[in-house]
């Protein structure tokens, strides 16, 4: 609570330093018929979730068809950044965390980074989100582009206006790039997540050693996640741990470790030989892509697990998030709901059978 009242009060405070000195703008006009026309650097900011950086794939397409020679580079968190290093047309610049205030050190290397990159566009593709904004505005690209929203708008001199306030990521951004001049998405997952024959070769060696040859059958995953403060989903999920443990032997079920603290999961009773924590996120997304079938309460992941065509059950505690998706949740998800809001146990463990 003491560090929301803080960060409230930085914001303020950053706010009306804006207002007393003014937003710094450029001191020569742009011009927008050169830099629309021929950008050579690209910056996307897209949001800090993994379904953000799932979705924004389907636009880097379009942008690097027509703009062939551009340099497009994506901002991203630390622990994403290993998922997209290795993707075609795709340059990365990551961020430890993303504060909504100038006084952060890390937002002043970040922003220190920005510029020394000299971008002609920096797209905003978050709505009424400050970090983002504050982001874009200061980055000192010639055209800075998003959708206007509260206190958004004075750190953009490209605005698309004739978005809907409702919809799914698409449906709002889709009318940015319209005013761009660009082609519609297509699909979200291509060419952004792929892995090497070694990778896989690895993956492939750690599901050999963990599942049963012996009995045979499939070899499920149950993939936890949860925000900060969120206990009511931490212990629904823990709930449900206990319900696929009771089922399953640990030649058959794996509970990965990577979205959540590790040390919050070995808190929970019963689970601590089905736990794993890989590496990082790209080598777990390149072994769960071999198993039968993941089970996941985070959008992002089962969507990405599907487009590398796992059969994923999406549990959804986070409303927000799946209509954040919307149409683009590939056909080999399930999402598994329950009636009026309840937390669909009964579906989720039917779902492993």
């Amino acid at each position: 609570m003491v560090s929301a009242l803080l960060e409230n009060l930085l914001i303020k405070t950053d706010n009306l330093i804006e207002k007393i000195f003014r937003f710094p703008q450029e001191k020569q006009p742009v011009s927008f018929s050169r830099y629309l026309t021929a950008p050579r650097k690209i910056l996307l900011i897209p949001g800090g979730t993994l379904a953000d950086v799932y979705l924004v794939g389907g636009f880097i397409p379009p942008l690097a068809n027509k703009f062939p020679e551009a340099q497009i580079f994506l901002l991203v968190n630390q622990e994403h950044q290993c998922l997209v290093d290795e993707t075609e047309w795709i340059k990365t610049i990551a961020v430890d965390h993303r504060s909504p205030h100038q006084f952060d050190g890390e937002f002043r290397r970040t922003i220190n980074r920005l510029r020394s990159e000299e971008f002609d566009w920096a797209v905003n593709l978050t709505v009424s989100s400050r970090a983002e904004a504050l982001l874009t505005g200061y980055s000192a690209a010639r055209i800075r582009i998003g959708v206007p929203g509260d206190e958004c708008e004075k750190y953009y001199n490209l605005i698309v206006r004739n978005t809907s306030p409702g919809g799914d990521f698409v449906d709002i951004f889709g009318h940015l790039f319209r005013a761009l001049l660009l082609e519609q998405p297509c699909d979200p997952g291509f060419k952004t997540f792929k892995f090497t024959e070694a990778e896989n070769k690895r993956a492939k060696q750690f599901l050999r050693h963990r599942r049963s040859a012996r009995t045979g059958g499939e070899f499920r995953v149950l993939l936890p996640y949860w925000t900060s403060g969120g206990k009511d989903v931490e212990r629904l999920l823990q709930k449900l741990a206990g319900e696929l443990t009771a089922g399953l032997d640990p030649l058959h079920l794996l509970i990965a470790a990577n979205m959540v603290a590790f040390e919050e999961l070995r808190k929970w009773v019963g689970v601590e030989q089905y736990l794993y924590e890989f590496d990082d996120l790209r080598s777990m997304f390149a072994t769960l892509s071999f198993c039968d079938r993941v089970l996941t309460n985070n959008a992002g992941a089962a969507c990405i697990l599907a487009g590398l065509g796992t059969k994923v059950g999406l549990i959804a505690t986070g409303g927000e998030e799946i209509a954040w998706v919307g149409s683009r949740i590939p056909e080999q998800t399930e999402v598994l709901k329950g009636e009026q809001g309840e937390f669909p146990m009964e579906r989720a463990v039917s779902f492993t059978k």
